[in-house]
């Protein structure tokens, strides 16, 4: 029973593990997900690790398969999750060089193709402008009637002159205006400029992004002013496109870019195929791939912390592992000996620790809500207190007495029990708001569930009282008017109503709380009203009185228990009994040896502290305690406060105000007074773990 509300006992271990063995030794063992390796070249740059090679090949391969995936959303290719049954082990080291060539098969292809499709777009694309050219110049040459009077003689000006000159070309709609007034400054006006519109988006070929551009015509008089044109054209990255003088010319033109493009459709059809086909056959297996390639890398990273013999020829690594794992542990090194066929097999010792071990408190899905509570105070001592198994009652009491209505408790229940019985599907489903419900649904289903009990208690549902079982209210009257009305009852609702109160002549006799607990600790009275009783029950007041000695004595005795305790140790030379050291039966294959076993506040060494600081400092703790305790008692009253205020707030906001007075109240008021929370987590080597992408 004692493990159950402690973390567990935890061993460090060392491994003694052949080169030959070694990756698949630890494979096995991120597979079992029960080591917490330590780190054995803390001084060695991680540069210059033996297994830093293999390391870096794993980072290319993650490389290559995110350039794959960014390839497949960009297509809006999806492909497949697998599930935890069917995740594959981490590959042999020599199929690495298969899944290499592969990977690097498959990017050198989708790179091709991705440029040739780049450029097969560009020529599409200049082929496409080119098109709107010949067409928007035709429609602009024959369409005279958009021609105001004075543009159209100064264009019959210059064709009489017979050195009018004109350029087309394309330009974003964006661009065209500011276009239009650079190329009137730079000409002063000499410039005729005539546009229009492309109905249909282009698309960018290097992007994929629809863009509005506009066909333009420059007519303008001279070799020097063609060149200005040119040169503002380059500037606006404007495109200039060939364009004939005669129609003639323009529709054999025409006609030949429109069979150009017809052949580029195909050309791009076949080509976006060839694509597909190469894409949806590497989304069948990319799934696989990220998790042998994910597994292998840990692998190696975990190799990296493992050191070499004076020999060379054998790999040691240290490890904190839960006592009652140290056999998985062993037979994983068995299993990872046979797998590479070794014939040197592996050991394990158990050495003495230097440090204080990790904390690991070992949940199942309906605990770990709570322990998750419990560690956002603090990560608790190794072998401290854990109290996380009160938690899964008191929490959701609490909370329910704040929270108390039937028909909110239902409403809460079915949120639970929504998430309880889909959790396999919405486990898949990502987002950080949502994961802190998920969770904790095992949480909310009990405070549903309590919070229907204290619903009922209440007589409360969506904050109306109900009548279930009648009234037992009743009154002898000589009243012939209220004696013969058979449907009068008292309101379920009120307690005392004023007209019960003013006919019945029933004096308010309700204790004041506050005033009960003030009399209490100063041993004082009050009288009642006539016709009421002071106390509950009888014997009420004896109980009180030896409550409050008890309490009394407790002062004295946590101000000089520990003190005294030690005093006696040292005379009798006996270390004291949170700090025992045990003796630990040996392992199979280990050696036998000393392990510290820290409780309560971790084990604190007093040894060589002198009483006086043992005196003050437990003084200190004691008045802390007392004055604490007094606060503590009256911070309780917020019970009473938020279930009268419940019936006023909506249910999701008053869920949250309950939730975090209730966790309020366990973290400063319960567990302030034994809970230390100094120790650090316990992390193993994990497969599970990694995938899910929990570990820091």
């Amino acid at each position: 029973m004692g493990d159950m509300f402690r973390s567990e006992e935890m061993a460090l271990c060392q491994m003694f593990i052949q080169p030959e063995a070694a990756y698949t030794s630890v494979s096995e063992l991120g597979e079992r997900g029960c080591v917490q390796f330590r780190d054995l070249n803390t001084e060695v740059n991680a540069f210059q690790r033996k297994f830093v090679t293999e390391v870096r090949r794993c980072d290319e391969l993650e490389r290559r398969m995110r350039y794959i995936e960014f390839e497949l959303k960009k297509d809006n290719i999806t492909f497949p999750t697998l599930d935890e049954d069917m995740e594959p082990f981490a590959p042999n080291p020599r199929e690495i060089v298969d899944l290499e060539a592969k990977l690097e098969s498959i990017e050198t292809e989708l790179r091709e193709l991705s440029q040739n499709a780049i450029n097969l777009n560009s020529n599409f694309l200049e082929m496409t402008e080119l098109k709107h050219v010949l067409e928007k110049t035709q429609t602009l040459f024959s369409n005279s009637q958009n021609i105001n009077l004075d543009s159209k003689n100064q264009m019959d000006h210059h064709q009489q002159s017979g050195q009018l000159s004109f350029v087309a070309g394309v330009i974003k709609l964006e661009k065209f205006f500011a276009f239009e007034r650079m190329l009137w400054r730079i000409s002063r006006g000499n410039i005729f400029l005539r546009r229009s519109e492309i109905n249909e988006p282009v698309k960018d070929p290097e992007t994929g992004h629809c863009i509005s551009k506009s066909v333009f015509v420059a007519f303008f008089q001279g070799e020097q002013l063609k060149q200005r044109v040119k040169k503002v054209c380059a500037g606006f990255h404007a495109a200039i496109y060939p364009c004939p003088n005669s129609q003639q010319e323009r529709e054999q033109m025409l006609n030949d870019i429109r069979l150009r493009l017809q052949d580029l459709r195909m050309v791009l059809n076949t080509t976006a195929d060839h694509r597909n086909r190469v894409l949806v056959a590497a989304s069948r297996s990319l799934a696989t791939w990220s998790i042998m390639v994910k597994k292998m890398k840990a692998i190696y990273h975990t190799l990296n912390m493992f050191n070499l013999d004076v020999t060379n020829k054998c790999l040691i690594g240290e490890g904190w592992v839960p006592s009652k794992d140290l056999t998985i542990v062993q037979n994983a090194l068995i299993q990872g000996s046979k797998r590479a066929e070794s014939n040197v097999p592996s050991f394990l010792n158990v050495i003495a620790p230097d440090e204080q071990p990790p904390t690991f408190t070992r949940t199942n899905k309906f605990t770990r809500g709570f322990q998750n509570l419990i560690d956002s105070y603090g990560m608790a001592t190794y072998r401290e207190i854990n109290p996380a198994l009160y938690t899964c009652i008191t929490f959701p009491f609490l909370f329910a007495v704040m929270f108390g209505d039937l028909g909110h408790g239902l409403v809460l229940l079915s949120f639970a029990l929504l998430m309880v019985s889909r959790e396999r599907q919405l486990r898949k489903i990502k987002g950080e708001i949502f994961n802190i419900f998920f969770n904790g649904r095992y949480i909310i289903l009990l405070m549903a569930l309590f919070s229907l009990y204290t619903g009922f208690i209440y007589n409360d549902i969506f904050s109306k009282s109900m009548n279930v079982f009648g009234s037992a209210w009743f009154v002898d009257w000589n009243h012939s008017t209220i004696l013969n009305n058979s449907h009068l009852q008292m309101d379920p609702g009120k307690h005392v109503s004023a007209q019960s109160e003013e006919l019945a002549n029933t004096p308010g006799c309700a204790p004041s709380i506050l005033i009960l607990f003030i009399n209490m600790m100063l041993f004082k009275h009050q009288e009642p009203l006539e016709g009421c009783e002071e106390y509950l029950f009888e014997q009420q007041e004896l109980v009180q009185r030896i409550f409050v000695i008890i309490a009394l004595a407790c002062i004295p005795w946590m101000l000089l228990g520990k003190p005294l305790y030690l005093m006696c140790c040292k005379k009798k030379k006996v270390r004291p009994l949170y700090e025992e050291t045990i003796d630990v039966e040996q392992h199979p294959n280990s050696h036998k040896i000393q392990k510290s076993d820290s409780r309560g506040h971790g084990g604190h060494d007093n040894d060589d502290e002198p009483m006086s600081e043992i005196f003050i400092q437990q003084a200190i703790h004691t008045i802390e305690y007392v004055l604490s305790t007094i606060s503590h008692t009256a911070s309780y009253l917020r019970l009473w406060a938020l279930s009268l205020a419940h019936a006023r707030i909506l249910v999701l906001i008053e869920g949250l105000s309950a939730f975090l007075h209730t966790l309020r109240l366990h973290w400063v008021e319960f567990m302030s007074k034994f809970y230390e929370g100094l120790g650090y987590a316990f992390q193993p080597f994990s497969f599970k773990t990694l995938l899910e992408g929990v570990e820091e």
